[in-house]
């Protein structure tokens, strides 16, 4: 329909449309009841622990906390975090509940960040949970039932766009650092050594071992392969927003590099692994089956290369 134009699906008639929101409704649905979890496990769990901390450096979204006994701050933060990530979960098609989550996860996330170090376990989540307070509500005046799913779906697909967006802005600065460091005669992404090295200075800042990160630095050849095709899905990961073909396939990949690095230099971003899951392994915007030649034709770059391969194919048979 040309009113759908992002993302840009094919052949989608009035029934797909509505299947795509049921799809998506019930996404957002689980969305909240997993941050309920997160809540539970990450901030119910962790709240005495933080009560009598004293040295803390606020990020701004936390600075308040001065003004009050550290107590008295940490109770607010925690409860304010379960309070909004469990109405959310009962009433997901509530603004004021998806507001008050998102509040609760901004304060969270900034406090918990306030020690010294940079967690990014929730940075998407907390990027997510405010896109999702723009879910239209039914109770708003919107003309038509049509027009209450299209703009459902564009939100839910602003979610998919902005994950994707992060992916593809570490591709972008990986690149560009890679051109830096050529030009001081330094190794690079590019370089077969590239992983190697990273892995066996990752391991040694840390002090720790893991799983393949020995066995990667041993085989070069093969590190560089996967560091190569990791860079490839970062870079083109936003342009995959518009291809609803690959959503599964391009999230499928880009859980395999978390669960890759989590086995060779112990970074775990089980956090993120969750909501690519959640996005895109159903995602409302492929609702067709396509064969894998199609698949293959959408891919950046290689789906161009097979387009002209294609082309001069049937050129020279004619």
């Amino acid at each position: 329909m040309k009113w759908f134009t992002v993302p840009p699906v094919k052949n989608f008639t009035e029934q797909n449309i509505t299947k795509a929101f049921i799809r998506a409704d019930h996404i957002i649905r689980f969305y909240y009841i997993v941050l309920f979890y997160f809540a539970l496990n990450f901030g119910l769990l962790r709240w005495l622990r933080f009560l009598n901390v004293t040295e803390i450096d606020p990020l701004w979204p936390a600075s308040w906390i001065r003004f009050f006994d550290m107590p008295i701050a940490v109770s607010v933060i925690f409860s304010t975090f379960l309070l909004g990530a469990l109405l959310s979960a009962i009433f997901p098609h509530n603004r004021l509940a998806r507001i008050l989550a998102f509040l609760g996860l901004f304060v969270f996330v900034a406090f918990t960040n306030s020690f010294g170090k940079i967690n990014h376990s929730f940075h998407v989540w907390l990027l997510t949970s405010f896109i999702f307070i723009f879910l239209p509500s039914k109770s708003e005046k919107i003309s038509s039932l049509s027009l209450y799913y299209q703009k459902f779906l564009l939100v839910f697909w602003g979610s998919q766009a902005i994950t994707l967006l992060i992916y593809s802005m570490a591709g972008i600065a990986k690149i560009y650092m890679a051109f830096v460091q050529m030009g001081r005669g330094e190794v690079h992404v590019f370089h077969p050594q590239a992983l190697s090295l990273q892995i066996a200075n990752r391991l040694l800042q840390t002090g720790s071992t893991s799983l393949l990160g020995p066995w990667l630095i041993e085989h070069e050849l093969i590190g560089w392969a996967l560091y190569v095709t990791t860079i490839y899905l970062e870079f083109f990961a936003f342009l995959i927003a518009f291809r609803p073909s690959l959503h599964k396939l391009w999230a499928c990949g880009i859980i395999l590099t978390h669960v890759g690095i989590y086995l060779a230099i112990p970074a775990p971003f089980f956090e993120n692994v969750l909501l690519l899951a959640l996005l895109f392994f159903l995602s409302p915007f492929s609702l067709h089956k396509l064969s894998w030649k199609d698949s293959v034709v959408d891919l950046p770059l290689v789906g161009f290369l097979v387009r002209r391969l294609s082309y001069f194919e049937a050129r020279s048979n004619n």
